[in-house]
């Protein structure tokens, strides 16, 4: 026990001393990254429901990574201006056998976006090291649709691949705790704009014609220089 103890102390001791004397916000550059899901706002449906739905998912693993530099307006707050790289998730619909002509498909298609961003960020902390932080701005995004094999969609048969891009609104809001004056550890969630994909059919709803709305949520590390 004595041990443990001992090993726990000098663990928690560089982080109870960064706080006892707690660091001031100043300016510089900072790198961050942050790892989690994303959910992509695709159809509920599959591409050929009802009569063959098979299986899918909305989203999965997504992150950023990036960096920026940040002014301080007085000793706990900051404004910056930052730069990342996005990949937002990707979603899977895996379609039952349908009939095209005198063939059956059972093609899987993925729909997956990536982009990059450009945002205004706003920081403030508390001398125990919490911190909250916002960030706005504009992220060009680029969609993907792939089909691993040849499927029918909306009642054409479709292969390959097919893209969209173009700039969408993203906003950010974390929180997190500096465990040193140069490391700060944050939880965030992200939403990226665009369209809602209610229906495979409707010509409003169609996925391949609109980039879709992203949800994030994920944990990340920012290292202030």
């Amino acid at each position: 026990m004595k041990k443990f103890l001992s090993i726990l102390a000098l663990i928690t001791a560089p982080i109870l001393v960064a706080h006892a004397n707690p660091s001031y916000v100043q300016n510089g550059f900072y790198v961050t990254g942050a790892l989690g899901y994303g959910y992509l706002f695709t159809p509920n449906n599959n591409q050929n429901a009802p009569t063959t739905q098979g299986s899918y998912s909305h989203g999965g693993l997504a992150g950023n990574i990036g960096g920026g530099y940040r002014w301080a307006m007085d000793s706990f707050t900051s404004l910056g201006l930052e730069t990342d790289y996005l990949y937002n998730g990707k979603a899977t619909y895996h379609n039952n056998s349908t009939s095209y002509g005198n063939a059956s498909y059972n093609g899987t298609s993925t729909v997956s976006a990536q982009g990059l961003g450009l945002l205004a960020v706003f920081f403030t902390q508390w001398e125990n090291g919490i911190n909250i932080f916002g960030k706005a701005g504009m992220a060009y995004i680029v969609q993907d649709q792939n089909y691993s094999s040849p499927a029918v969609v909306s009642g054409a048969l479709v292969s390959g691949s097919q893209s969209e891009h173009g700039f969408q609104f993203i906003g950010v809001a974390g929180m997190g705790y500096l465990i040193t004056s140069n490391i700060n550890l944050f939880m965030e969630g992200t939403y990226i704009s665009g369209h809602s994909g209610g229906s495979w059919t409707t010509t409003d709803n169609k996925v391949n014609n609109n980039i879709v709305q992203n949800a994030q949520l994920s944990a990340g590390l920012s290292y202030y220089f």
